[in-house]
């Protein structure tokens, strides 16, 4: 945006939906051409081009030339002028610019023929242009014999596929080497076919390597190899000389022929017959791609919660814009004036119906509620029942827009800290995470560096189900934070949650100077009286805890991020402090099912939302069941969490009778471990209870909602 002629703000624009964003200081832009227009080189390439070439010696007034050039009205911009700077003594090449450089070639007499080719083609067109009597085809390209040894000067290696290769230096040529090498097979995901060919190539006596990119893939193939009683050995940086630990404990001889698995970025495999070597890479054995390396997908924010017509089951609750809540009862065809016409079917209470056709369906939308409750009570046709509904909504959404305009127009103005760019320690921290990334957490992750990088407090709401990856997604936002001297506030509704969360942030930076600490009624009260005073004085990074975060004694240094799970289970007057805190500092806020407010509040703009939708490799979908109490239905639950190696978290709402639960559950499933945890234990017991549960020594907690 300019003032006449002075630039006054600079600011980010987006085509889409033809909005500005955030402000910038600076912009860098990049000339037209990669050649400067000087007066002198056009001049000079006027003069070759007219049949006036100007010998400019070191005594020549280039100046003087050009403004002669000039006055002669033959100094001017045309279109390809670039291609003609060499004759005015421009020439540059690439190997030029880069006179040190190691140049690899691929495929050297496939290079050599497509040289010629291409100069064939110059000549040919050079003959049929009108500059044949001007230039010459060598004054702006190099031919062929003049390319390659340019190319010969460099220190290098050609690769070839079915010959031998040159190994260059500065100096003479070292020698040949050859690699009798192939690709590997590819499985496309299929297991049995990665058994027979490990079965095979171990029957040959041959080594493989099988990479996987990340330690949860390890796993995975280990347990796949386990389950098809596969021997293998897993690769370390520090083996063993002789000795590596092959599955169930034992040790065999490093030189027995068995798969190693290795953790390693490594995509494709290859097969090195003469060594007797087979390696396969991550894309061998899936067909999955890298998710770093593949395009962001454009979605609306709305796209997770748009009603969705085509899963609309006859019994399925809609709201219709006018009316109210009905029940959906299929549709039907009906002839109107000789036309067919299809309607949807809506029955409202005293089994009144109502007849919507499809090209109206912009007035229903599907009914979703964040209650498990009892079905919605319907609404009666032609009464006002439904017109009250909307106007006490209305009012409320009066009475809070007037509280919002003034929070967020606040934040708006107020100047938040922009944090830097990554670095090499946060990649470092990134690749250290187990797992492969799904699209979601990435694009989240985007979202989410973008508005700590930028100069406006960051209020983003990240929606995503459990055992989706919120958390490490707010781990990486902890780690750019505290990266910049910042402290880091992590806020969870529940004494349990936090201490699950303290056992995660203390493993995953744990290869980081990052001090960690957990406030809750874990602590003593002079330990939490330690942290209050390190927390102040700047020594703690991180500090995770329950509603005691919110306190007035705790008073950080210097706040940057604070990280909110599941907001709506805090109460009235914790949100007010939230309020408070939101309107200078980068706040994140995790839910799973987050309150129709919080998510109304995302969907209209006024706070920025990303959606994790995509499950983790091998995550299983939710199974809830909502059944009277039955103990053949728990000691089933039980029994099969307990064969696929899980845990069991069960809730009861007593502590008077939490112990004739628990003592009931050991009575049905003997085989299980059962702890109890609740409440009214002290912090010591409680926390030994947590520990131990986590570190899977017991299968099953008995616990209240601590």
């Amino acid at each position: 945006e300019f003032f006449g002629d002075e630039i006054e703000s600079i600011r980010k624009f987006d085509p889409e939906t033809q909005r500005s964003q955030s402000g910038l200081d600076e912009a860098q832009l990049l000339p037209l051409t990669e050649t400067p227009v000087t007066e002198h080189l056009l001049a000079a390439v006027h003069a070759r081009l007219s049949r006036q070439r100007v010998e400019v010696s070191s005594d020549t007034d280039e100046e003087a030339v050009a403004v002669e050039m000039a006055a002669a009205g033959e100094v001017s911009v045309f279109p390809g002028w670039e291609f003609f700077s060499a004759v005015a003594g421009a020439e540059r090449s690439l190997l030029t610019l880069l006179p040190k450089c190691a140049l690899f070639i691929e495929e050297p007499a496939m290079v050599r023929n497509q040289i010629e080719r291409w100069w064939n083609k110059v000549e040919q067109r050079h003959d049929r242009s009108a500059m044949g009597s001007l230039i010459r085809p060598e004054d702006i390209y190099l031919r062929p014999e003049v390319l390659q040894a340019a190319l010969s000067s460099h220190m290098g290696l050609d690769l070839d596929q079915l010959g031998v290769v040159d190994v260059l230096d500065e100096d003479s040529t070292l020698g040949e080497i050859e690699l009798n090498s192939r690709p590997t097979l590819r499985f496309h995901g299929s297991i049995p076919a990665l058994i027979e060919q490990l079965k095979s190539l171990m029957a040959a006596d041959s080594r493989m390597v099988l990479a996987a990119p990340h330690q949860g893939d390890v796993e995975r193939l280990a347990t796949v190899l386990r389950e098809y009683q596969i021997p293998y050995r897993l690769g370390s940086r520090n083996p063993h000389p002789r000795e590596t630990m092959l599955d169930e404990g034992s040790y065999l001889a490093g030189d027995l022929r068995v798969p190693v698995i290795v953790r390693s970025p490594l995509s494709a495999g290859v097969s090195f017959a003469d060594a007797n070597l087979v390696v396969f890479g991550a894309n061998d054995l899936s067909d999955e791609a890298d998710v770093a390396a593949r395009p962001e997908p454009k979605r609306s924010k709305t796209a997770a919660f748009v009603s969705d017509f085509r899963d609309l089951t006859v019994g399925d609750y809609v709201v219709h814009v006018e009316h109210g809540i009905a029940q959906y009862q299929g549709l039907r065809e009906i002839v109107q004036d000789g036309l067919s016409v299809e309607f949807m079917i809506l029955e409202f209470a005293e089994q009144a119906k109502l007849y919507v056709p499809l090209t109206r369906l912009d007035l229903i939308q599907k009914y979703r509620s964040t209650d498990a409750g009892p079905a919605p009570v319907l609404n009666r046709l032609g009464s006002q029942q439904w017109a009250k509904t909307k106007a006490r909504v209305r009012k409320a959404m009066q009475d809070m827009t007037a509280e919002l305009l003034k929070l967020y127009a606040t934040r708006a103005t107020a100047q938040g800290t922009a944090f830097s760019k990554d670095n090499e320690f946060q990649k470092q921290f990134e690749d250290a995470f187990d797992y492969s990334e799904t699209d979601d957490q990435l694009s989240a992750i985007r979202a989410i560096k973008y508005d700590m990088e930028s100069t406006t407090p960051m209020d983003r709401l990240l929606c995503g189900d459990v055992g989706y990856g919120k958390t490490e997604v707010a781990m990486r936002a902890a780690f750019k934070a505290v990266q910049d001297g910042k402290q880091v506030a992590v806020l969870t509704p529940t004494t349990i949650l936090s201490f699950q969360h303290f056992e995660t942030f203390k493993k995953r930076f744990a290869q980081f100077p990052i001090n960690i600490e957990m406030i809750s009624r874990f602590r003593t009260a002079k330990e939490q009286k330690a942290i209050v005073e390190q927390v102040e004085t700047g020594r703690i990074d991180i500090l995770i805890g329950t509603h005691r975060l919110l306190s007035k004694d705790i008073r950080f240094q210097d706040l940057g991020l604070l990280v909110v799970d599941e907001e709506q289970r805090f109460g009235v007057k914790h949100k007010e402090r939230l309020k408070q805190m939101r309107k200078e500092i980068d706040v994140l806020a995790m839910s799973a099912t987050p309150i129709p407010r919080t998510l109304h509040m995302s969907l209209v703009g006024l706070r920025d939302m990303s959606v994790i939708e995509t499950p983790p490799k091998d995550r299983m979908a939710i199974q809830t069941l909502v059944a009277k109490y039955d103990e053949k239905i728990i000691r089933s639950a039980v029994e099969v969490e307990l064969e696929r190696g899980g845990q069991v978290y069960f809730v009861h709402n007593r502590v008077e009778s939490i112990y004739e639960i628990a003592s009931r559950i050991q009575e049905l499933v003997p085989a299980a471990r059962v702890v109890v945890g609740h409440g009214q234990m002290g912090e010591t017991e409680l926390e030994r209870v947590m520990l131990a549960f986590m570190n899977h020594e017991y299968d099953v907690l008995v616990a209240t909602t601590i």
